[in-house]
């Protein structure tokens, strides 16, 4: 008695399609991680500023600035 061929499908998994397989999704999503990175200085003074920091800036950030570091 032959064994019974299963079909190829459930031999050999076939790769999931996600969105990162797509090649312009992946790539602008690698793209704004890397601007992320460029910034990575702007962010930081923008949100993470200390009291003493206070004391040389001549204002503390806006709701504008925060909207331009987002943009």
């Amino acid at each position: 008695m032959m064994p019974v061929m299963q079909p190829l499908e459930q031999v050999v998994p076939q790769p999931k399609r996600g969105w990162l397989k797509r090649p312009a999704l992946r790539d602008a999503v690698l793209c704004l991680s890397l601007a992320n990175l460029c910034f990575l200085r702007v962010w930081e003074e923008t949100l993470a500023y200390r009291k003493s920091d206070m004391f040389l800036m001549k204002e503390i950030p806006s709701q504008l600035d925060y909207l331009a570091t987002a943009s």
